[in-house]
């Protein structure tokens, strides 16, 4: 339900569901095996890094999880983490 052009964190999508783990909400992404229909890539870290694409945390995973975003819009700033105003359900 992110919209394109929009991300979330995985702490905000345990929230929704209810899961007290956002680490397992990560796990359950990774495994998901329809991507990029399922836009896995659109939830990103707390700290509006990228965070895990396919189990990694960086390499060629994660340039391609960032150039996917940046064709569906969203932006980032000049170190490198998702915009702010890009965010799509955050909490406080």
């Amino acid at each position: 339900m992110i919209p394109r052009g929009k991300v979330s964190t995985y702490v905000a999508i345990a929230r929704v569901v209810n899961c007290g783990s956002s680490r397992a909400v990560g796990q359950a992404l990774r495994r998901c095996p329809f991507g990029p229909e399922i836009p896995c890539h659109r939830v990103i870290s707390a700290s509006l890094r990228l965070g895990g694409f396919g189990g990694e945390s960086e390499g060629p995973d994660v340039l391609k999880k960032r150039r996917m975003l940046e064709r569906e819009g969203v932006t980032f700033d000049e170190v490198g983490n998702v915009s702010k105003a890009c965010l799509f359900l955050e909490f406080d």
